[in-house]
């Protein structure tokens, strides 16, 4: 998980969030299908270009590990007037998604990438989290299964690294300055970045 800063609110949201609200709140009410006025064009790619498309919780390039889903921190059926609250929806993969279902414990909140810094709840050693100092960083791991999944992917990403930090240390002083921007724009912009983060350290790559 990294730490994440909430974009505005889209127009799109901003103008029409009260009457969606309210339409959700009144087919709950009235027992019928409750439409899933989340599920908005303008919604959804405003919540992907605040998280580049990677999932809110594990990090991972939702593309490459299920299909997008867009996530309320607050779960919807536990607190329905929040289903359009803007700082209540992020982006998270299939798999975090349902994991956390409507899992809320107001003494025991999971960590959020927005109101958070998640570097002061997780360790990161290798591809695997730690939560040694933080009861909600560990049932945030724990409940969220963020190292059952995709625990192989971020291990293939640290082999990637191990291979730039190789080159870069067997690199001519002349060439170390380029090598060193490009680790660490690779690190900023590829997916398991506080994994990536913890790995350089350990390296003692200048990060």
């Amino acid at each position: 998980m990294r730490n994440l800063k909430k974009s505005p609110v889209p127009p799109a949201l901003s103008s029409d969030a009260q009457r969606l609200t309210t339409s959700y709140l009144t087919a709950l009410c009235e027992g019928n299908a409750k439409p899933a006025v989340w599920r908005k064009k303008a919604i959804r790619e405003a919540l992907e270009l605040e998280t580049s498309s990677r999932c809110a919780y594990c990090d991972a390039e939702i593309v490459q590990v299920a299909f997008t889903h867009i996530e309320h921190f607050r779960p919807r059926d536990l607190y329905p007037t929040q289903v359009l609250n803007w700082s209540n929806l992020t982006i998270s993969c299939q798999k975090c998604n349902n994991k956390k279902s409507d899992d809320f414990d107001h003494d025991l909140p999971f960590i959020s990438p927005f109101d958070d810094d998640p570097t002061a709840h997780f360790v990161h050693a290798g591809a695997i989290m730690f939560a040694p100092m933080s009861d909600r960083g560990k049932h945030t791991i724990i409940k969220l299964g963020l190292n059952d999944h995709p625990l192989r992917r971020r291990e293939k990403r640290l082999e990637t690294v191990d291979a730039y930090v190789s080159i870069w240390s067997k690199a001519p002083a002349a060439l170390k300055p380029a090598q060193e921007s490009f680790i660490r724009s690779d690190m900023e912009d590829g997916e398991y970045r506080e994994t990536v983060r913890a790995f350089l350290r350990l390296c003692a790559f200048p990060v």
